[in-house]
């Protein structure tokens, strides 16, 4: 009789004494938030250490505001419930392997990573439940979120129009060949010979024939055949002159330097300015990470607002 009543004192003792040293916060889909979860949470912000980049937050402005800092750990607890609901558990060998990963980016062994981890007070058997957790959230957020955003080729070009002081997403690009009249001595009779050649060619002489019995360029090619140029890549006074001809035309006798070159139009097209190119798939990385946190926050609340939430 003694031993249960003794029983039934330290039941008791234990149950209001474990209350007040482990009080219960909140319980999330049935599970419960203590405080020594906030406790342990606050610790591993001020290390900087074990906190998943997923929530996109200033960890140190939580420790200044409590109810910031439990609702985001009912957001914790909500994301890992979605995660049992769905079944996304990782199986040990994906752990090992994200490790051995990790290791690696840090150029060091998984016995060096162990050892950096033990340097820094961390548990490698806590380490591992982390990158087990971070898996498996990664995997819902792939499921449920990044999977369904799509970024269209036209919202990457509203966003470099508006952003950019090239407004441009599209730009000309000019096939051009070319006839050279040295202009060092006479320009007036350069210009006389360039006319010359010009008047020809538009009686209907071959522009590749012009080019090669007149053409006074050492560095002369077959057929005259200058280049491929993108707007803005080549002299404003050869994009000038070709501007307003059309493919196969041939323009007025333009004055470069000390000579005076006359430009046949091959060929015009439409095509991706090379700024624009070459900013692209930066700018849609950039409006994907937008969206994502815009499409995760309406998630996040549409889960809160189904889940069964109690508040201490």
């Amino acid at each position: 009789m003694k031993i249960l009543i003794l029983s039934l004192v330290l039941g008791f003792c234990l149950s209001v004494f474990g209350e007040n040293i482990d009080r219960i916060i909140a319980v999330v889909n049935g599970e419960i938030l203590t405080k020594s979860d906030l406790e342990s949470f606050k610790n591993r912000v001020k290390k900087e250490s074990l906190l998943d980049d997923l929530f996109d937050l200033n960890y140190k402005n939580l420790l200044k505001d409590k109810k910031q800092l439990v609702d985001h750990l009912i957001d914790q607890k909500i994301v890992d419930s979605e995660v049992r609901r769905l079944k996304l558990n990782v199986s040990p060998s994906r752990i090992e392997a994200e490790i051995k990963k990790i290791a690696s980016n840090l150029g060091v062994g998984v016995s060096g990573l162990k050892n950096r981890l033990k340097q820094d007070k961390i548990a490698f058997d806590d380490y591992k439940d982390f990158i087990k957790r971070r898996l498996e959230r990664q995997s819902l957020i792939q499921r449920e979120i990044t999977s369904k955003i799509r970024i269209s080729d036209d919202e990457v070009k509203s966003f470099y129009a508006k952003n950019s002081k090239n407004k441009d997403t599209d730009v000309y690009e000019y096939s051009l060949s070319h006839i050279l009249i040295k202009a060092e001595d006479n320009k007036k009779a350069a210009l006389e010979r360039a006319n010359m050649v010009l008047s020809r060619i538009k009686n209907g002489m071959d522009f590749s024939k012009a080019a090669s019995q007149f053409t006074e360029d050492p560095n002369f090619s077959s057929g005259g055949y200058l280049g491929t140029f993108k707007s803005g890549e080549f002299l404003p006074a050869f994009e000038n002159a070709v501007r307003g001809i059309d493919e196969g035309q041939v323009a007025k006798p333009v004055l470069v330097g000390s000579n005076y070159i006359i430009l046949r139009l091959n060929k015009k097209q439409i095509v991706e300015n090379p700024e624009f190119l070459q900013l692209k798939e930066r700018i849609r990385a950039q409006l994907q990470q937008l969206a994502f946190k815009k499409q995760f926050q309406f998630w996040l609340s549409q889960k809160r607002s189904e889940a069964d939430i109690k508040i201490n």
